[in-house]
């Protein structure tokens, strides 16, 4: 059961994959100025499509990592989770400090919140299956 649960996230990680890859080529074709204005005025929502992408990409993460650890390199449970919370974390908090500091980019708190409430979700379905 879990490595069907495991491939149904793989599954839906490409998927929102090929979603951003076609979002940022979209975003891409607009022209410089349409990208500033887009900047300054974006407001960070506690329903947008970044705190989703944040949810989905900590909780395949720490998934995957449970998985991986428990099943297959036959980790206690406890050491699995472990290395799941933190392998995830550390990957969310380093793209926060990466958009903190880029030109473009901003940090947000929210995102990291997202990322906390993925990792809880990803492995209570892998650890509870």
């Amino acid at each position: 059961m879990r490595g069907l649960i495991v491939i149904a996230f793989w599954f839906f990680f490409v998927i929102f994959l090929c979603n951003e890859t076609i979002a940022q080529e979209h975003r891409q074709k607009t022209n410089t100025h349409q990208k500033v204005v887009l900047l300054n005025n974006r407001k960070d929502s506690w329903f947008s499509e970044d705190k989703a992408h944040h949810f989905m990409a900590s909780a395949y993460i720490a998934a995957l990592v449970y998985y991986y650890t428990r099943d297959e390199a036959s980790w206690s449970h406890d050491k699995a989770i472990a290395l799941g919370i933190g392998f995830s974390f550390s990957l969310g908090l380093s793209k926060e400090l990466h958009d903190k500091h880029s030109k473009s980019g901003h940090a947000s708190w929210k995102d990291i919140v997202a990322n906390v409430c993925g990792i809880a979700a990803g492995l209570l379905i892998v650890s509870n299956s």
